[in-house]
């Protein structure tokens, strides 16, 4: 049975925010209506996945982070580092911060 803090399964999101290139943040579900998901940070223009998977952000900063990740050597059978990499002190943003840009000074 999932387990999830919003409750059980609910409705897909929108895919009207289509790939447009390096860093855009996506998320892909294991299916309809669920909401198992994996999250990503897309390297290169991924417009296959349009229609497919949500795309809900952009990185707005540490791109040149993540392209170094990116260049670690990786296991061939999954893909994955071989080394670990933590995220800490991510911080976090308010709701209305994200959807409202930041004012600059006059």
């Amino acid at each position: 049975d999932e387990k999830c803090i919003h409750g059980g399964k609910f409705e897909d999101e929108t895919f009207s925010i289509k790939h447009t290139g390096t860093g855009d943040l996506g998320m892909a579900s294991s299916g309809p209506h669920t909401n198992a998901t994996q999250i990503y940070v897309s390297l290169d223009k991924l417009s296959w996945l349009d229609g497919k998977k949500v795309v809900f952000g952009r990185v707005v900063d540490g791109l040149r982070t993540i392209r170094a990740i990116a260049r670690h050597d990786v296991h061939q059978w999954n893909q994955r580092p071989v080394g670990g990499f933590t995220v800490e002190g991510s911080g976090k943003l308010r709701y209305m911060d994200v959807l409202q840009p930041p004012r600059l000074p006059a």
